[in-house]
């Protein structure tokens, strides 16, 4: 496919780079909101964990395996349905009235924001220039990295004033403008295969050592770290993520090519981002709790530090 033309490629950018601020803004915009969910709801933390863990496994899930379907149905298609399915589940979660109904209805984000994650940056190479594609690229980085600055300062503005349903219901106005806008705007949908060609047990090994992963850590509190269930499930994770290495280092199309990791300028890059990604979201749940609950601010006084409002037992 060839670059396109210089207002028609700008145009492309800026519905991707949204996608990319919508999707990593929503991660966090709800983590300032957590302690008045946990409230209205008559929920518990475990719950609340819950929350993001289901929308960011869910998101990191899909994130190969819907750049692969995106060589079947195309990458507009693909990429246009994650703002749909991105807003049904923001208004489903401002309307949900329980816990458990809320973690589905995250996952069901994370579906969406999986789209937006995986499709963007391939629809971005396409449309532009060499000469211009780092410059693109740079520019749709930005847009998460303020996604992740905008979210929580956003989220404690919206549960202070409008209440914590809020926080979802703000993003689907934005999200049904920007698939109206990429429908127009990003170019036809094109498949690159006739038949998807997907690493079925790799997904599956990946999936369940992730997701039991995310179980023990979350439920090990209260189990008991050397309980005989999260003993269990540690040895499931073991096993799963050695088959998951074993399946992608011999099958001839791998989920994930581990070879990359021996690049070292790779494996350097991605050892740092992970650790930084565990640094800013560990850190950011855990001060709401303590600000909120510990210092009795309210949500906006989080972001402001001004403690003014108890939110232990009251619901907002």
């Amino acid at each position: 496919m060839q670059p396109l033309s210089g207002r028609a490629r700008w145009s492309v950018l800026g519905v991707t780079t949204f996608g990319a601020f919508i999707a990593n803004a929503d991660a966090t915009i709800v983590v300032v909101a957590l302690p008045a969910i946990l409230t209205g709801l008559r929920s518990n933390i475990a719950t609340m964990l819950w929350t993001l863990t289901g929308y960011m496994l869910v998101s990191t899930v899909l994130l190969l395996p819907l750049g692969r379907l995106s060589d079947l149905v195309g990458r507009k298609t693909l990429f246009l349905w994650g703002f749909v399915l991105f807003a049904a589940g923001s208004a489903l979660c401002g309307a949900t009235a329980s816990g458990p109904d809320l973690i589905v209805f995250r996952c069901l984000q994370g579906l969406g924001g999986a789209a937006l994650s995986a499709l963007g940056t391939p629809i971005i190479t396409e449309a532009f220039p060499a000469s211009e594609l780092g410059l693109a690229l740079g520019i749709n980085s930005l847009a998460w990295v303020l996604g992740s600055l905008v979210g929580p300062v956003a989220g404690g503005i919206l549960v202070a004033t409008l209440g914590w349903r809020s926080v979802f219901y703000v993003t689907v106005p934005f999200s049904v403008v920007a698939a109206l806008l990429g429908w127009f705007v990003l170019p036809r949908s094109q498949r690159r295969a006739a038949k998807l060609q997907m690493d079925w047990p790799g997904l599956g090994f990946f999936t369940v050592a992730l997701t039991l992963l995310l179980v023990i850590f979350t439920e090990g509190l209260g189990w008991g770290w050397l309980s005989s269930r999260v003993l269990a499930l540690a040895a499931v994770v073991l096993v799963s993520t050695a088959l998951f290495i074993r399946r992608e280092l011999t099958t001839s199309e791998p989920l994930f090519d581990l070879r990359l990791f021996g690049i070292k300028a790779f494996g350097a890059a991605q050892t740092v981002v992970t650790f930084a990604s565990i640094g800013f979201f560990a850190t950011t749940f855990l001060l709401t709790f303590y600000l909120q609950g510990g210092l009795a601010q309210s949500p906006l006084g989080v972001v402001r530090h001004q403690p003014d409002f108890c939110w232990r037992g009251r619901s907002v």
